[in-house]
């Protein structure tokens, strides 16, 4: 296996056969899984984002969010997609060498940290209704949801971008790293900045969205214990997106920390220490990382399609934007005779 190393020089290492092997599949499993989710992916987003700007959905503040989470995303998936093209060599441009590597790598893992950060910040508003729902149920509105993703934004943009813009792009380098470090930055940054990263953008936002989730699905089965033949339509949605909300944090927390922690590691093997790649343990964390990857990819292209499936109104709204009248109509009746049923007085009456 032929390696360049980061001063430029080839070498030949021979790994274990079975380890070799091992990383030959889970490269073609993640570059597969990265083109295959990227192409359902950004039509899912688009699709999501009409549906929450629609007349009903962007009545409720909270649509917003899932809007914003959208459009990050997909510019995501749009990185990920032009790398993915890059390497079939269907395009000849490789994006590291149209931008510089500082603006590459910011609007790939800018928007996936958004994204983190605004799911985080909804679970934490609902979760606040919950507790204080006095008090925030008033402050709920679109200004405080559009504050929010401003302040998002803003944070992303001056915590994220200075560590990206210490590195260079060469064309010569054909390893995992087509960037290089500027003889200009501090060793100490380069070691502090993805441990930084890996906290603030991956674990804090990952447990603050699990707590929030656990809080959120406890009071919805609170609130079914107490009234279970008297469950509303709306009652029942509010229950369908508190578990649409606790799948999407238990995905993110168990596909996006393992890459943060990972990818430290690799970071500060192959940039920081220099490190040969043909070490086994090397190898070793790019299986692992491949594995992740992929299920990260999953993470930010399958979001759309979950809501689909388990969300009803979800799924009247997207058969109607695509219009599929008849099935809409469908969905309606068969939620308007479920509700007749559950407040009829022979149902109420049962035991």
């Amino acid at each position: 296996m032929l390696n360049t190393t980061i001063n430029g020089t080839s070498t030949i290492c021979f790994p274990d056969s079975n380890f070799a092997k091992a990383l030959y599949i889970t490269k073609i499993i993640w570059n597969f899984c990265g083109l295959f989710c990227v192409m359902i992916g950004l039509p899912g987003h688009v699709f999501q984002g009409i549906i929450m700007l629609n007349r009903i959905n962007r009545k409720q503040a909270t649509s917003f969010y899932f809007v914003a989470i959208a459009v990050y995303e997909f510019f995501y998936l749009i990185g990920v997609l032009w790398m993915r093209l890059v390497s079939m060599s269907f395009i000849r441009f490789d994006p590291r060498l149209v931008f510089s590597c500082g603006f590459f790598y910011t609007m790939i893992s800018g928007p996936t940290i958004a994204s983190n950060l605004l799911l985080a910040s909804l679970t934490t508003d609902r979760s606040l209704m919950i507790l204080y729902p006095t008090r925030y149920r008033l402050l709920m509105t679109r200004h405080h949801v559009f504050k929010r993703i401003s302040l998002v934004t803003l944070i992303v943009v001056l915590i994220m971008i200075p560590p990206y813009f210490s590195l260079s792009y060469d064309p010569n380098l054909h390893n995992y790293f087509l960037c290089k470090l500027r003889p200009s930055f501090r060793r100490w940054e380069t070691n502090l900045w993805p441990l930084i990263h890996t906290i603030l953008f991956a674990f804090v936002p990952s447990l603050m969205t699990c707590i929030s989730s656990i809080i959120l699905l406890r009071d919805r089965f609170r609130h079914r214990r107490v009234h279970k033949r008297t469950l509303s339509i709306r009652s029942r949605r509010m229950q369908t997106l508190s578990l649409l909300i606790a799948l999407f944090s238990l995905i993110s927390l168990v596909s996006i920390l393992p890459v943060g922690i990972v990818e430290v590691i690799i970071f500060n093997d192959h940039i920081v220490n220099q490190k040969s790649s043909c070490s086994m343990r090397r190898i070793r964390y790019k299986i692992l990382l491949n594995c992740f990857l992929s299920f990260m990819s999953m993470n930010y292209s399958l979001k759309f399609y979950v809501r689909l499936i388990i969300s009803t109104p979800f799924r009247r709204d997207f058969l109607r934007l695509i219009g599929c009248d008849s099935g809409a109509r469908q969905l309606n009746t068969r939620s308007s005779r479920h509700e007749k049923r559950l407040h009829s007085p022979s149902f109420l009456h049962q035991k």
